[in-house]
C-alpha cells in the first residue's frame, strides 16, 4: 500500500512539473513575441486613423458599382522594417448582400514618378502573378502553382491617359475561373492599384473616379 501511495504521489508530482513547464514555456514565448519586431497589421480602422499612419493623402473612389457596400474595410499594413514602399493602405469593398470581396484598392508610397505608355511584354508577368495571388487569397500559391497558373493564364493589357496620368488596365481572360481585372497608375510618388472581379467597363469607371483625387 505504501509503495502504491508513493507511486501515486510521484505521478502527480510529475504531471505538476509537466504542466508548470508548459506554462513557463508558453509565457516565455508570448513575452518573446511581444519583444521581437513584427509586422504591423491593422484592420477595420477609420479613415482618419489610416491617414495618420501614412505620409500621402488617401484616395477613395467616388464611383461605386451597384450592389456594393460604399463603406470599405480599411486595412493598414507595414513590414517589420517600416519601409515606406512596403507600407500599404488597403480598401476592401464587398457585395452588400453576401459580403464577398468584389474589389480592393491598394495605395503606397513609391520612388517612381509615373508609368510609361508602353512596356515590353515580359514586364507584365509580375502583374499577372499579383492578380493570381489576389484571387487565391487567403491561400498563398506555391512557386510550382504560380508557374503552372502563369503558363495556362492569358492576360490582356492596355494603357490609357487621363489628365496627363498614364494608367494601365489588365484583364485575365482565360481560364474563366481566373477572370479578373486590375488597374494601376502612379502619381505624386504614390502607387495605386485596383484589383477586382468587375468588368472592364466598371473598373475603368472606378479608376477614372479616383484620378482627380490622386492628382490634386
Amino acid at each position: 500500500m505504501e509503495t502504491k501511495s508513493l507511486l501515486g504521489t510521484s505521478k502527480r508530482f510529475f504531471w505538476i512539473l509537466v504542466m508548470l513547464s508548459i506554462f513557463i514555456i508558453g509565457a516565455w514565448t508570448v513575452n518573446l513575441w511581444f519583444k521581437l519586431p513584427h509586422d504591423d497589421y491593422r484592420e477595420n480602422i477609420t479613415l482618419l486613423e489610416a491617414q495618420d499612419l501614412v505620409s500621402f493623402g488617401i484616395c477613395l473612389p467616388t464611383y461605386i458599382p451597384q450592389d456594393i457596400d460604399p463603406k470599405p474595410t480599411i486595412i493598414y499594413y507595414a513590414d517589420v522594417a517600416n519601409i515606406p514602399q512596403e507600407t500599404f493602405i488597403q480598401l476592401r469593398y464587398e457585395n452588400a448582400d453576401n459580403h464577398k470581396t468584389v474589389f480592393e484598392v491598394y495605395e503606397r508610397y513609391t520612388q517612381d514618378e509615373g508609368m510609361k505608355t508602353a512596356y515590353p511584354e515580359s514586364a507584365h508577368g509580375g502583374t499577372k502573378a499579383s492578380l493570381l495571388d489576389w484571387i487565391a487569397y487567403p491561400r498563398f500559391l506555391s512557386d510550382s502553382e504560380i508557374k503552372t497558373a502563369l503558363e495556362r493564364t492569358q492576360m490582356e493589357s492596355m494603357s490609357f491617359q487621363s489628365d496627363q496620368i498614364v494608367w494601365w488596365l489588365y484583364q485575365i481572360v482565360d481560364p474563366i475561373e481566373y477572370r479578373s481585372t486590375m488597374t494601376k497608375w502612379i502619381t505624386n510618388n504614390v502607387e495605386y492599384r485596383i484589383m477586382s472581379y468587375l468588368s472592364v467597363n466598371e473598373i475603368k469607371k472606378i479608376t477614372e473616379s479616383m484620378i482627380d483625387c490622386s492628382n490634386p
